[in-house]
């Protein structure tokens, strides 16, 4: 696992937790900004808790869940009240996502929900940018801005501890 994170980031980068997802690795490579990242991990841990995930694996997932939900396992069933609070706020935050552009949203949802490196990443790491490219990956940054700019559950938590 090392090794290919390794390939990603760099050796001396390698064991940072953050070149353990594709959100951690795009900020390692100067392309998205800690506040974008933390919004999408936000939105994704939100929509993993409402429609399911398998357990998340590393600290970082817990550390967000933790912000979003309470210091609670991922499999542990939410609350009548709780489901209800975070379906509303993943339903607004969605919207404002949807509201940056549907090439935003398709491209947030991919790197952050899907946890999957864009192609364009791929093709810059090798040298073979396409056409469009760059208005995937502005579209990524403004899905991740708008998503930002929404108040997401778990951001006082975090702002204050």
């Amino acid at each position: 696992m090392l090794a290919h994170r390794a390939r990603l980031v760099g050796q001396a980068r390698s064991a940072d937790l953050r070149a353990a997802d594709p959100l951690g690795i795009l900020s390692m490579a100067g392309i998205l900004s800690a506040a974008q990242v933390d919004a999408g991990w936000r939105y994704a841990v939100l929509r993993w808790r409402l429609f399911g995930k398998a357990s998340p694996d590393t600290r970082l997932y817990q550390r967000y869940l933790a912000g979003i939900v309470g210091p609670m396992a991922a499999s542990e069933p939410l609350s009548e009240a709780s489901e209800r609070r975070l379906r509303a706020a993943f339903e607004d935050a969605d919207r404002a996502l949807r509201e940056a552009g549907a090439v935003a949203w398709r491209e947030t949802r991919r790197v952050a929900v899907e946890q999957k490196l864009p192609d364009w990443f791929w093709r810059a790491r090798f040298g073979h940018p396409v056409v469009g490219d760059d208005t995937l990956r502005r579209a990524l940054q403004t899905g991740l801005t708008a998503l930002g700019a929404h108040e997401l559950p778990g951001r006082a938590a975090r702002d204050t501890g």
